[in-house]
């Protein structure tokens, strides 16, 4: 990466919504759309978060008047302070993990309706030791409410995965969402055009057009992005922003590993890892094909986004060859005169070197 690229500034206006703290908005500039856009799509469906594994709820008695499966979906959307739950592992991998129990004996002995909180779930590490794994806000969070005589007991473990595989439980994000910075100057000079004087009208107007006027590069890109994000409590907004690139910053890296070591597998297969994770083919008529397996859009368009500024690139393209099935084809047609595999991984590989210096870079901005 270049000395001027280094210097160039991406992150400003980091704002905390003094109403609602989980909410931040920031600006993002000098990075391509497909970039911001891959941030948005790993912040709401790539972040790990450990909550309650619905698989393993064990009832020992329900005779409230809601079912077992509504009763586990509410208490897989439990949110749980993911410090508080790593500091009680004293690690941040899944080693000690089910060590972790959960239980919940609630009986309303009262003529009156009681409600049932997270508070209420006992955290144990060990038989005798307990933990305390929501914070004093979380803690409040209403599980369910028992009428008189009416007794709820279970147990439970937890699960460490992310929304893209288990679904919204593991989500780290209320929302995740992305605009353009509006060009003040454009704007007034089309309300003058238009003869915008009141206010409904001024009104009206930034309501339902003043989104199309955008600041532009030199290209006439969008020129600054105005991001915002929302955490559910897990993590800290500025928490879900780290991992989320970092996560990214990993997927990278494991994908110019795999196209690396492509020339120690079998040539003639033209697989790696026995297909598990991708396969290289020919293009009939010149290029290559890269179908990897467990990916999707968030690494398609980015790679073909960065792969097309590049002057020894004639065309790349991508494909989700069908929407149940987690495969992601790459299609790259490089200069004819160097059209040969080894060439076509080399600018797989330098955009992806490119990719993680440049995540690496907007990371420390955080």
């Amino acid at each position: 990466m270049s000395s001027s690229s280094k210097s160039k500034k991406y992150i400003t206006n980091y704002k905390i919504d003094n109403e609602n703290p989980e909410h931040v908005t920031f600006e993002i500039s000098n990075l391509n759309l497909a970039l911001v856009n891959a941030y948005r799509r790993v912040f709401l469906a790539e972040i790990p978060i450990i909550t309650i594994d619905k698989d393993t709820i064990t009832y020992q008695k329900n005779s409230t008047m809601f079912d077992n499966d509504f009763i586990a979906n509410r208490l897989k959307l439990l949110v749980f302070d993911q410090k508080m739950i790593n500091e009680a592992l004293e690690t941040t991998t899944d080693k000690k993990l089910n060590k972790i129990s959960l239980s919940l004996d609630a009986h309303n002995t009262n003529e009156d309706i009681m409600s049932v909180y997270a508070s209420d779930i006992v955290c144990k590490t060990s038989p005798t030791d307990t933990v305390n794994l929501f914070s004093d806000e979380l803690k409040k969070t209403i599980v369910t409410k028992l009428k008189p005589g009416e007794t709820l007991q279970l147990t439970a473990k937890l699960l460490r995965s992310t929304q893209k595989k288990n679904g919204s439980q593991h989500s780290a994000v209320c929302w995740s969402a992305h605009g353009f910075k509006q060009d003040k100057k454009v704007i007034d000079q089309k309300m003058n055009e238009e003869n915008i004087n009141t206010e409904d009208a001024k009104r009206k107007f930034m309501i339902e057009e003043a989104d199309k006027y955008y600041l532009k590069d030199i290209n006439g890109y969008p020129e600054t992005c105005i991001f915002n994000l929302e955490s559910n409590g897990h993590y800290p907004p500025i928490n879900v922003i780290k991992i989320g690139i970092t996560q990214l910053i990993n997927k990278l890296k494991i994908v110019k590993d795999l196209i690396q070591n492509a020339d120690k597998y079998d040539e003639n297969s033209n697989t790696l890892f026995g297909g598990e994770y991708i396969e290289i083919n020919n293009i009939e008529g010149g290029g290559f094909e890269y179908t990897f397996f467990n990916e999707d859009d968030t690494l398609g368009n980015l790679l073909q986004s960065y792969l097309n500024d590049k002057k020894e690139v004639i065309m790349a393209g991508y494909n989700i060859i069908h929407p149940l099935k987690k495969e992601l084809l790459i299609r790259l047609v490089t200069n004819s005169q160097k059209s040969n595999k080894k060439y076509s991984k080399n600018i797989l590989i330098e955009t992806l070197i490119e990719l993680i210096d440049l995540n690496e870079n907007v990371l420390k901005e955080f």
